[in-house]
């Protein structure tokens, strides 16, 4: 027993680090929303393709969906894609569709995925139902609840034609006071306050959007024929193929409910953390060694 004094002063100096570094991710996030805040949004509307690849329902899904279908956007329209025409979700989206104007909201079963991720597969169904008329995509995952001028804020960066595509970011919030959504929170809000006005910026699938037209000349739709992973993907293709920046835009943060456990370092039976699309990219731990990686790396350049 004579190691304990030593496992309890790493385990003291391990929680002294992470909550130096929790303080200094709070200062700069702070910083950074507050300005945010109080930059105002310029005339931009250019007509979107709203897309939202969506599996199963839960407790939030109606609100969520009407949180995208009252944005404060005067030309858009959302599509909703689905793998089964036997999913749950169905009935609530065709009510939603009769209650909506003609063209406002439409409906796709993908089928089965063969040689790509679902939810990539979703997608690429989805974005098959666009035209030239729809000057933007914008993806967001199932289990967003946007704020009314989310779209507009995401929307507004593509203004400029040196943007390739725009980003939003998970903010976890723990349900729990369980240590491990404590940690969670930390390593995300960590990758949240690095993204800001740089280069490295990459693009997050739940909150993202790009000029339809650069969808297809950077060739994001041939790339995610054979990928499991949209929003890596996407990034690659903007940035190394067609020499274009993402701006992040700290105004579409999408607040997400952390419920984690130790056992696999991922969302908990009762937990509704990420899209039932993007869980099916891998397994939780895998995820987040992912997040702990990128937030390393992040803080060392």
């Amino acid at each position: 027993m004579h190691y304990i004094p030593y496992i309890m002063f790493f385990v003291w100096l391990f929680a002294l680090v992470v909550g130096q570094w929790a303080a200094e991710v709070a200062r700069m996030f702070a910083k950074r929303i507050s300005k945010a805040r109080t930059r105002p949004l310029l005339d931009f509307y250019p007509r979107v393709a709203l897309i939202l690849p969506i599996k199963g329902i839960d407790a939030d899904t109606l609100e969520n969906l009407q949180s995208l279908l009252t944005q404060d956007y005067p030309h858009y329209r959302l599509i909703c894609a689905m793998e089964s025409a036997d999913d749950p979700v169905r009935p609530l989206l065709e009510k939603l569709v009769l209650e909506q104007s003609p063209g406002r909201m439409d409906i796709v079963v993908a089928g089965l995925a063969q040689n790509r991720g679902q939810k990539i597969h979703n997608q690429l169904a989805a974005v098959a139902l666009t035209t030239e008329q729809d000057e933007v995509l914008v993806f967001v995952d199932s289990d967003a609840h946007a704020g009314p001028t989310w779209l507009h804020a995401l929307v507004a960066p593509l203004r400029i034609a040196q943007v390739g595509a725009s980003t939003g970011y998970r903010f976890y919030v723990p349900e729990c006071s369980h240590l491990a959504n404590a940690m969670v929170s930390v390593i995300n809000a960590g990758v949240a306050a690095l993204l800001g006005p740089t280069r490295r910026n990459l693009a997050w699938g739940g909150s993202m959007a790009l000029r339809r037209a650069d969808f297809f000349s950077c060739g994001v739709h041939k790339a995610w024929q054979n990928a499991l992973s949209d929003d890596y993907v996407l990034s690659h293709c903007i940035k190394y193929r067609s020499g274009h920046i993402i701006e992040y835009v700290p105004k579409c943060l999408l607040a997400s409910p952390a419920d984690f456990n130790w056992k696999n370092f991922s969302p908990s039976p009762a937990g509704s953390i990420a899209s039932p699309e993007s869980a099916r990219r891998g397994s939780g731990s895998w995820r987040w060694a992912g997040l702990c990686f990128i937030s390393l790396r992040c803080s060392i350049r």
